[in-house]
């Protein structure tokens, strides 16, 4: 598919996404709302997971928020009613469904990608950040899954999600009990990848995201594959999947340039 325009959405749009260098930003924008996730969120973050896997000119996706918390959790004064919402065009059960399909779409995504938590990422909102492959966060960081405060289940593959990073044990503690958890506690457990000061969050996002979209992104997504086929195929399953995927590798023009410019004693340029 042929790159797209640099930014397809409004600014004062639920869901914003602009792409710059072959990285792709996702913004989470209803600030004055912490970012809840109400029906037009879920609509715009689905279509915009989704254009990232079908244009090639993506090459990194990074998950980021308006305002000071990433994403508080679901729309709750618009599910009690207490506030204004528009007409509904999708069910409950729709909108769960497209929400669970597009955190399990981004958890695949075959190219890397990263989220940028500051504030509460709660429910729904913690499980778009655990999809990501990679967290990064600031000090103001806290990790809730909240669901029992209102007496809900659960819902976008949070539960799944939690179980594949923190084990069963500590899944279901943290699932049951629900603690908020500190940036720090979460770092300690795996759920957040590095702590940075607040002005230097944003720099050191893009730093790593122009970094992966500078590598051979290809490979990186043959890799991704890997990792996920290790967690569901046999050993002779995995086995076979891997050597398919290393030959496809082996035989791309990545490979070749990197082949290249190791002779050359540059850097690979991959397109």
């Amino acid at each position: 598919m042929s790159a797209t325009p640099e930014s397809t959405t409004s600014n004062d749009a639920p869901v914003l996404t602009e792409l710059k260098a072959g990285v792709f930003y996702i913004t989470l924008n209803r600030p004055e709302f912490g970012n809840a996730v109400n029906e037009a969120l879920v609509v715009g973050f689905h279509e915009a997971v989704c254009r990232a896997e079908s244009d090639d000119a993506v090459r990194v996706l990074v998950l980021r928020s308006s305002g000071k918390h990433f994403c508080v959790g679901a729309d709750t004064k618009g599910m009690a009613g207490v506030s204004g919402r528009a007409e509904r065009r999708y069910s409950t059960e729709e909108l769960l469904t497209l929400g669970g399909e597009a955190v399990m779409r981004l958890h695949h995504l075959q190219k890397p990608s990263i989220s940028a938590l500051r504030g509460a990422a709660a429910g729904g909102g913690l499980a778009l950040a655990l999809a990501t492959d990679v967290r990064l966060a600031d000090p103001s960081a806290k990790l809730v899954l909240a669901y029992t405060n209102i007496a809900l289940s659960g819902d976008f593959a949070c539960a799944w999600l939690l179980n594949k990073w923190l084990g069963p044990l500590k899944a279901r503690e943290f699932c049951l009990i629900s603690p908020t958890m500190s940036v720090e506690q979460a770092r300690d457990v795996g759920l957040v990848n590095a702590i940075h000061n607040e002005s230097d969050l944003e720099g050191a996002v893009q730093h790593l995201a122009e970094g992966l979209a500078a590598g051979p992104v290809k490979a990186i997504g043959r890799l991704k594959q890997n990792l996920l086929a290790s967690e569901s195929l046999t050993p002779e399953a995995y086995i076979q999947q891997e050597a398919n995927n290393f030959i496809a590798c082996r035989d791309s023009d990545e490979h070749r340039e990197a082949l290249l410019a190791f002779v050359e004693k540059r850097k690979p340029v991959f397109r």
